[in-house]
């Protein structure tokens, strides 16, 4: 009866356990990142960057490619057909800030910053 016990503790704990995590998880905010701070040691994590559009590319594939800059750098964001489907494009002209959420890439030797959805991409008016 005593191991029967303990193994209902132990998996009533790690439940539990799992539950915090997943509930952590998913009210954590990612980090807010000067673009001039960005570096390849953060490839593949998920940070928020926020700039003004100085570069708006749209290709004919229905993707756009902005370059963002704010006082201490620059950086790529690409928007793949998917997202930019997905974000008011009204907004997305040269001089609007925008807020991005996304994932730190490195594309032909630069480093880019690649939201996953629309709703990651914020026009700041």
């Amino acid at each position: 009866m005593r191991d029967r016990e303990v193994v209902s503790l132990s998996l009533a704990i790690a439940t539990a356990g799992l539950l915090a995590l997943f509930f952590a998880a998913s009210i954590a905010q990612p980090k807010e990142v000067p673009l001039g701070e960005l570096t390849g040691a953060q490839l593949g994590a998920t940070v928020k960057v926020t700039g003004e559009i100085v570069k708006v590319k749209n290709h004919e594939a229905g993707h756009v490619f902005l370059r963002i800059r704010d006082s201490t750098g620059e950086v790529a964001v690409p928007l793949f057909k998917n997202v930019a489907e997905e974000v008011d494009g009204s907004c997305l002209r040269e001089g609007t800030h925008i807020e991005v959420i996304g994932r730190v890439k490195e594309y032909r030797g630069e480093l880019e910053v690649v939201p996953g959805k629309g709703d990651k991409v914020q026009c700041l008016m």
